[in-house]
């Protein structure tokens, strides 16, 4: 019976002590931006349930969009956004961050159809 306990901590030791945290293998990056949404995709090593905040004011990400399942193939779409407007966001795993939390990760929804603003692209 020793023996069997032995085994027991040790394989718990390895899974548990040398897991490593998920991490982004692609992206994040952005598809199908319109003016009122915008898609956030991004893959992960591991399938994990990840979550995606995003907010106007880059200290205050206080919108949120959850997995529905574990998978690596992660996509957010972001509706109900104002046009023209910059957006910050930030990939996390429970409360772990798996991208930084600075200005590069950002986009700014497009201009109203038919209207006449100056972009950058």
């Amino acid at each position: 019976m020793k023996i069997h306990f032995t085994s027991i901590c040790f394989l718990f030791v390895t899974v548990f002590c040398f897991a490593q945290a998920p991490k982004i293998t692609r992206g994040p990056y952005l598809q199908i931006g319109t003016p009122t949404s915008m898609h956030v995709r991004f893959k992960t090593d591991s399938s994990v349930v990840a979550s995606l905040f995003y907010g106007q004011t880059q200290g205050s990400l206080t919108l949120s969009l959850v997995d529905t399942a574990a998978t690596v193939e992660h996509e957010f779409v972001i509706t109900g956004l104002s046009p023209f407007t910059k957006y910050f966001y930030q990939a996390k795993l429970g409360t772990t961050a798996l991208t930084v939390a600075d200005s590069s990760f950002h986009f700014v929804t497009s201009p109203v159809t038919g209207s006449r603003q100056p972009i950058q692209i």
